[in-house]
């Protein structure tokens, strides 16, 4: 009896842990509506996620702010992928390319998701350049 319990325990362990998982494909980060006159557009993040309204807020650090950049997560952030149909994907703008970039050409960054519980649950750094993000060449996380 106490085998059985504890083959349960796990199995529904495991199950929780699943449920947060993000970033089994490469995030992928974009340039919107870029307005060459202006030098501008706006940044969006996307990430795979196992399940919708799992994310509270993302988390973006780098030497251009004295402070992390705190973006709130919502309902309407999340949508089916489009490749598929199935998996739920998370996409969000996350700033200007001013505000991220200030007037740096090349930025490393941090890139932290946390869940509803307020745990960090993927974290991975960044280097972005400005004329990849204009040109188009860099659309994902390295």
């Amino acid at each position: 009896m106490k085998t059985l319990l504890a083959i349960i325990a796990l199995v529904c362990m495991g199950y929780t842990a699943e449920a947060q998982t993000v970033g089994r494909k490469q995030p992928k980060i974009a340039l919107k509506d870029y307005s060459p006159n202006n030098d501008d557009g706006t940044i969006t993040f996307e990430v795979d996620v196992r399940m919708a309204d799992c994310i509270s807020y993302i988390e973006i650090k780098n030497d251009a702010h004295k402070k992390p950049i705190h973006v709130d997560v919502t309902d309407r952030d999340y949508y089916l992928s489009e490749e598929n149909g199935q998996d739920i994907m998370l996409r969000l703008p996350v700033g200007t390319l001013k505000e991220l970039m200030k007037k740096k050409e090349k930025l490393a960054t941090e890139l932290t998701i946390f869940s509803k519980s307020g745990k960090p649950i993927y974290t991975n750094e960044v280097a972005l350049s400005k004329y990849d993000l204009i040109n188009g060449a860099g659309n994902t996380w390295r």
